[in-house]
Parts: C-alpha cells; structure tokens; sequence
C-alpha cells in the first residue's frame, strides 16, 4: 500500500546564495557565473540537513571532485548535490504527511552498490509506523533539481 508521494523541486541559485556570500535576490545569473561557494557556508547548511554518514559522504564527494575539477565546476557540482538531497530530504516531509512530521534526522540518504539513490527513516519512526519501504528519483537540469519520493507499508 502506498503511504506517500513527495516531490519536490529546489532553484539551484537559492541554494548557491546560502553557500555563497550573494543575496539571493542577486542569485539570477545562470549557474555558469562565477559565483565560489564557502567552506564554512557549506559545513552550516549539511550540518542542519545531513546526519553523520551523509555528512561522510558530502566530504567524500567534495574531496572526489574538487582534486579534479575547477573551483567554479566543483562549486557547482556541489551546490547541485547538496539541492538534490534537500530536494529528496523536502520530498520525504511531503510524502510523510500527515503520518508522520519528520525531522531533517529521521531522514537518511545513502546510495546503494549501483548507485541510486535510497532513503531510510529513523528508528523511531518505523517503530511508530512499522517497516516503510521507500523509492526514489533525482534529477537536474539547468537551474532546477528535483526528486520525488514513494514510501510503501
């Protein structure tokens, strides 16, 4: 039985605002602008929305493309991968409700051996709500990332 369906879709220069010192309302030029994300901008926002092996997975993923890439393209890069697990986080809320309120903790995206994406949910949830499976999409384009999330009982 489905429980849910969330979705979600988050402007890529909102979140490139919060990591950088822009205004937002400054944050209309195309993703291609030479705008630097800051470090300690980027710890603040993943430790109000990611948990402890999230939080490994961003360092992994930040260490992985910026030895290679750029600062403008690793900005970038990690200003889409941060939107798209806030997107997936904001989709879980909406396909919870009214079940369940989550917390930005009660959410937990990891990746499996091949790659997709995955959502698991706190202990105290599925104590409350019992086993919940989960299925779930990313994608981005342009200045846009998006996901949707099923949960099934």
């Amino acid at each position: 039985m489905i429980l849910g369906l969330g979705c979600d879709i988050v402007h890529l220069p909102r979140i490139t605002a919060l990591l950088s010192r822009t205004r937002a309302k400054d944050c209309v030029l195309p993703l291609n602008a030479p705008v630097l994300v800051h470090q300690a901008r980027v710890d603040r926002f993943a430790s109000f929305i990611f948990g402890g092996a999230e939080s490994s997975e961003m360092k992994a993923f930040q260490a992985a493309f910026g030895k290679r890439d750029e600062s403008r393209e690793c900005a970038q890069r990690l200003t889409r991968y941060l939107a798209s697990r806030f997107a997936v986080k904001e989709a879980c809320f909406k396909a919870m409700y009214p079940h369940y309120t989550l917390q930005w903790a009660d959410v937990v995206i990891s990746r499996s051996e091949r790659g997709k994406p995955e959502v698991s949910l706190s202990k105290h949830v599925t104590e409350k709500l019992g086993p919940v499976s989960s299925h779930v999409s990313i994608s981005h384009d342009g200045e846009y990332a998006m996901a949707t999330v099923v949960f099934e009982k």
